[in-house]
C-alpha cells in the first residue's frame, strides 16, 4: 500500500488533476467565507465573543485493508484558527463554531533512516455546542460535527541525507491517493480563565472513508488529537449602554 501511494504521488500532473486542485481551492475559499459570515452573528448577539487559538496536533490514518489492520505512526503538526462563543439564552450552554487550518496525516517508518510522511492539509469548520460550569474561571465540555475541505497536501520522503516532497492528488478517482474533503465528529474539553485565556483539548474522529475507490470492507479514516491555547476578546459592546437622563431644573 505504501508503494502504491508513493507511485500515485509521483505521477505527472494531468489537466484533470489541475482542475481538481482549482476546484478544491474554490471549496476551501467557500468554507472560509462561510466561516467568516458565521462570525458575524456577534452583530445579533451582544454577548457573543471572538477568540483566536493555536496549538499542536497528533494525527493518524487508521482502518483496515484486505482484512488487516492499517495504522501508521502518529504525525505531529500545528493548527491555527479563530472561534466565536455565542451563549444560548440564559443557560450555561453556548454555540462555539471555529474555523481552523489543520495539519493531519501519518508517518510510515520504513527503516531507522527512512520515513514516508503523508502531510494532509485542511480548512476545517467545527460546530461545537459546549456547556460551562459556574464561576469566573470556568471548565467546559462539548461536541459537534466538523467539515474539512482539503488544501494542497504532500507526500514527504525523508532519508538520512535527503528530503523529497511531491504533491498528493486527492479526489474520487482510482489514480488519487486519498479522497479530498473529510467530515466527522469532534469532542472538546477545556478551561476558560477570567483573564481571557482558553486552554482546550479535542479529538476529531473522521467518519468518511478516505480510500478513493474502496474494495470490499477496506476503510481508512482520519483521527486527530489537538491541544490549543487561545485568547477570547472582551466584547466592548456587551450589554446595552445606559442613557443618563438629564435632570430638569425647577424654575
Amino acid at each position: 500500500m505504501k508503494t502504491n501511494l508513493l507511485k500515485k504521488a509521483l505521477k505527472p500532473k494531468s489537466e484533470t488533476s489541475r482542475r481538481t486542485k482549482i476546484t478544491d481551492m474554490k471549496k476551501a475559499l467557500i468554507l472560509i467565507i462561510a466561516g467568516i459570515c458565521s462570525f458575524q452573528i456577534n452583530g445579533f448577539a451582544q454577548k457573543t465573543q471572538v477568540g483566536l487559538t493555536g496549538g499542536i496536533t497528533s494525527s493518524n490514518l487508521y482502518g483496515n485493508k484486505n482484512g488487516l489492520d492499517v495504522r501508521g505512526d502518529s504525525r505531529t503538526g500545528y493548527t491555527l484558527g479563530m472561534f466565536i462563543d455565542a451563549p444560548i439564552g440564559k443557560t450555561r450552554w453556548a454555540f462555539q463554531p471555529s474555523l481552523n487550518y489543520m495539519q493531519k496525516g501519518k508517518n510510515d517508518v520504513v527503516d531507522p533512516y527512512t520515513t514516508n510522511a503523508t502531510a494532509l492539509r485542511y480548512a476545517e469548520l467545527d460546530m461545537n455546542f459546549v456547556h460551562y460550569t459556574k464561576g469566573a474561571n470556568k471548565l467546559f465540555f462539548g461536541a459537534g460535527p466538523y467539515l474539512a475541505l482539503n488544501l494542497p497536501s504532500k507526500m514527504v520522503l525523508v532519508t538520512s541525507d535527503n528530503r523529497i516532497e511531491t504533491n498528493l492528488l486527492l479526489g474520487k478517482d482510482e489514480s488519487n491517493a486519498y479522497k479530498g474533503a473529510d467530515f466527522g465528529a469532534n469532542g472538546i474539553i477545556g478551561a476558560r480563565l477570567k483573564c481571557g485565556f482558553v486552554l482546550t483539548a479535542n479529538y476529531s474522529l473522521g467518519l468518511r472513508n478516505m480510500i478513493p475507490v474502496p474494495s470490499g470492507d477496506d476503510v481508512l479514516r482520519n483521527g486527530t488529537l489537538g491541544f490549543r491555547l487561545g485568547y477570547i476578546f472582551k466584547n466592548a459592546t456587551n450589554g446595552t449602554p445606559k442613557v443618563k437622563k438629564e435632570k430638569t431644573k425647577k424654575k
